[in-house]
């Protein structure tokens, strides 16, 4: 994983197809699981584009991957992007090796532009709010 320090990197990150960005949060214990979905993909796929933006030291570009995104912020959070456009995401527990890989090789539901907060299905797409039933 490659760690984005600025726009400009985040620029060159996003028009790599099949770029994926994942928001890290070193003080939180849902991230840290992410985080090691994460690290199991990048041995798995060393040559895949992964970037990582460090949520708590980089809050400014955090937010510069929203707007360019069009996901609304969470974190943890996975993006990806195809032609220089989000293609898929998900956040908290969502983020699995599973589903980063489903989404690397084109599977995967397509990014939310505005997700509910919190957990669960929803963040892959599954249109119900979120506390209600189904």
């Amino acid at each position: 994983m490659r760690q984005l320090k600025n726009a400009d990197e985040l620029e060159q990150a996003i028009t790599t197809n099949g770029a994926l960005i994942f928001k890290h949060s070193t003080r939180c214990p849902i991230s840290a699981a992410a985080d090691r979905h994460m690290a199991k993909l990048v041995a798995e796929r060393p040559d895949a584009p992964i970037f990582i933006v460090d949520v708590n030291a980089q809050r400014a570009l955090s937010q510069k991957v929203a707007e360019r995104s069009g996901v609304e912020h969470h974190s943890p959070q996975a993006i990806l992007f195809r032609d220089g456009r989000s293609a898929w995401s998900a956040s908290h527990y969502d983020i699995t090796a599973k589903a980063l890989r489903a989404a690397l090789d084109g599977g995967g539901p397509p990014a939310r532009e505005s997700a509910p907060t919190g957990t669960g299905p929803t963040a892959l797409g599954d249109p119900s709010p979120e506390g209600s039933t189904r």
